[in-house]
């Protein structure tokens, strides 16, 4: 018997590597599958599963992360001449079928192979909503699921869990975590909002890995998902055993490279941070990295903004060009000019035929130099101080201030994009992300126990205002590993200054209302916006208001960057 019959019925059902992980999990919810294979110029090159589709979600990634950024890619193939046969000794969960050409025909998985396996479900209608996603998620994932509320209490409880740990679904829904799941920290999470990946856990007398993620409703923590691989003991300590050789390989890097390099690479990936304005800022600088425009950050000490000058340097397609970065508050006026514009003994940046030069500090800058500079972004061209010769502007700039007022209070006449960067303070969604992520890699860099946090520790945390920003939480998070002793960081282990809290002043409920309506009012605002493109007219035509109520509001809220 030959199988296309089988893996027909899939053969639409696939992605290209350039589209968004959200597109893949629309393209899963409404065709009633787990794996999507990942296709480049028709050809199969990986493939998406539910379990990446539920990570990004939880990581409010969906919308922006590339298939290409995540896909797995060692999966089996078969050509469209194979039997059932050979399928059923592949013993595998999934399997691409290609024409002989190599191009994607359709795949199949153990369902169609095996008879004694289920058919799938009937399909879901698509709905466009995270929500709905989530529902097939719970019931459809290879994983076990299970949620609580603020107060530790099951909500949802998928029946791969239910019948994992030995219990009823329906019964186990309104109990305590802790009264269902053996050893479990889903009720910490909910308590200290710490996400925890690649963790062991004994369950039913076995060492599970598990994921536990926090639920946020804006700045608030209202439940936890807990994520169960389900692997044969055998395979989860082959898991283990992987992450640790992993850990090891990243130590032993660490050990031979003791100081960062200003030539590192910087990826998206070490932009840390899972809330909106973090999204926001990682869509703002992967559109910035595939121009040649003028890029202004802007935002507090500590933000991170020569990080995010590196990023866009390296998702340009010159990131094999040189990063110049000049220093405006500790370099001269002279010493800048020379190297901007060159000098009778060497020629300025400005002469070379590609690259990114950061000027940090901006502000700092003299009145004239930065006059002199804004004429040269103008016309894009320059004469050589010595020779007379006409210069072509090809080398890309970026600078970066405290204050947006740098430029914004300035007439310019060339282009420039700006992207402001919120102080840590103002987003406690991604505090607690990268409490968790710095802890996880000092433990592994300095070969130190996994350490946790109280919950009062966390609390404490939550509340100091960070003027050091990330910076400065790195930096904290790096002391508390190399000197606290114990597996556990309360807060008499925290620094002093951290420690003294100040009394905060609780919001009246009519504040609250207008708080809330506020940020619904700005969410629905930057929705249209990116909507319409970043057409401010075509925005307000969507949210039916007028162009001028549109940009009266932009300034009340304190919408920047749009």
């Amino acid at each position: 018997m030959r199988t296309k019959q089988l893996w027909d019925k899939y053969s639409k059902i696939c992605i290209d590597i350039h589209h968004t992980v959200k597109k893949a999990g629309e393209i899963m919810l409404s065709n009633d599958v787990q794996y999507v294979p990942v296709l480049n110029e028709g050809e199969p090159v990986g493939y998406i599963t539910m379990r990446t589709i539920l990570e990004a979600l939880m990581n409010e990634t969906a919308n922006e992360q590339k298939v290409s950024e995540c896909m797995q890619t060692d999966f089996l193939a078969l050509f469209t001449t194979a039997n059932i046969d050979e399928m059923i000794e592949l013993l595998t969960e999934f399997i691409i079928v290609i024409h002989s050409d190599g191009t994607y025909a359709g795949m199949m998985t153990q369902k169609e192979i095996q008879p004694l396996v289920l058919q799938q479900q009937e399909t879901t209608r698509q709905t466009g909503h995270i929500t709905s996603i989530l529902d097939v998620i719970l019931e459809t994932a290879y994983e076990g699921i299970a949620v609580v509320d603020e107060h530790g209490i099951l909500i949802e409880l998928n029946e791969s869990y239910a019948q994992f740990i030995g219990v009823h679904r329906e019964e186990a829904i309104g109990k305590h975590v802790t009264e269902v799941i053996d050893n479990t920290k889903l009720h910490k999470t909910v308590k200290n909002a710490i996400p925890e990946r690649n963790v062991l856990q004994h369950i039913q007398g076995q060492d599970m890995i598990v994921h536990r993620i926090p639920i946020w409703q804006g700045d608030k923590v209202i439940g936890a998902i807990g994520m169960l691989i389900f692997e044969g003991v055998s395979e989860v300590y082959h898991i283990y055993r992987k992450l640790q050789t992993e850990k090891e390989n990243m130590l032993e890097q660490v050990r031979k490279t003791p100081t960062i390099s200003e030539e590192e690479h910087i990826t998206m990936d070490q932009i840390v941070g899972t809330s909106e304005e973090a999204v926001h800022i990682k869509k703002q600088i992967r559109k910035a990295a595939q121009t040649k425009t003028v890029v202004l950050l802007t935002g507090e000490k500590g933000t991170g903004k020569e990080m995010f000058a590196r990023t866009i340097h390296q998702l340009s397609p010159n990131n094999e060009t040189p990063f110049y970065r000049i220093n405006c508050k500790t370099e001269t006026a002279s010493s800048i000019e020379k190297r901007l514009f060159g000098s009778a003994d060497e020629d300025g940046l400005f002469m070379m035929e590609a690259g990114t030069v950061y000027l940090e500090y901006f502000e700092y800058l003299s009145k004239s130099l930065q006059a002199t500079l804004f004429r040269t972004l103008k016309r894009k061209i320059y004469k050589h101080p010595v020779t007379n010769e006409t210069v072509t502007l090809r080398i890309r700039i970026v600078a970066s201030a405290m204050k947006t007022s740098t430029w914004s209070d300035k007439k310019l006449d060339f282009p420039v994009i700006h992207i402001p960067i919120s102080p840590l303070r103002t987003r406690k969604k991604d505090m607690t992300f990268l409490l968790s992520h710095y802890l996880q890699e000092y433990c592994y860099i300095y070969q130190k126990r996994q350490k946790t946090y109280s919950s009062e520790a966390v609390h404490v945390l939550l509340h100091y205002d960070w003027p050091g920003n990330v910076e400065e939480l790195i930096q904290v998070v790096e002391n508390l590993v190399t000197t606290v002793q114990t597996n556990e960081i309360d807060t008499h282990h925290l620094p002093q200054y951290i420690q003294v809290e100040k009394p905060e002043k609780q919001p009246t409920w009519l504040e609250e209302i207008k708080y809330r309506k506020k940020e619904e009012e700005r969410k629905m605002i930057l929705a249209a916006i990116e909507e319409a493109g970043g057409n401010k007219t075509k925005a307000a035509n969507i949210l039916g208001m007028h162009r001028t109520t549109l940009y009266k509001k932009i300034k009340e809220l304190e919408i920047e960057g749009v």
